[in-house]
């Protein structure tokens, strides 16, 4: 499968997320911002669009909506996991299909409190 290789970055000293875009070269290119390795965290397009169409990124905070009964809404970080692939909850990004991108890890580390 083929997919677009994007990025976007945490700026932590800005503390905002910024896009990036791979030249030709496959270098990185910043867009508004010089890229400074000391403070930003790169996070990887998936290739995958959520529910609404959204694109999905690592790092992003994705809620799937659970019907047991009372429905009720679980949220979970996106990953690279150990088997090389894009997850959430432990399984592969693509084993869900009605999941939609809430915010990020840096952004809102709240949506993952319990």
């Amino acid at each position: 499968m083929n997919r677009e290789i994007k990025f976007r970055a945490w700026d932590g000293a800005n503390m905002q997320v910024e896009n990036f875009d791979l030249s030709s070269t496959g270098r990185i290119t910043a867009g508004p911002m010089s890229l400074k390795a000391q403070r930003h965290i790169l996070m990887q397009f998936t290739g995958l669009h959520d529910k609404n169409g959204n694109e999905i990124y690592e790092g992003d905070v994705v809620a799937e909506r659970l019907m047991l009964g009372d429905s009720y809404t679980m949220n979970y970080p996106v990953v690279w996991d150990q088997r090389g692939m894009f997850a959430v909850n432990n399984y592969p990004i693509t084993h869900f299909y009605e999941i939609e991108v809430i915010g990020n890890i840096y952004e809102n580390p709240e949506l993952l409190k319990s």
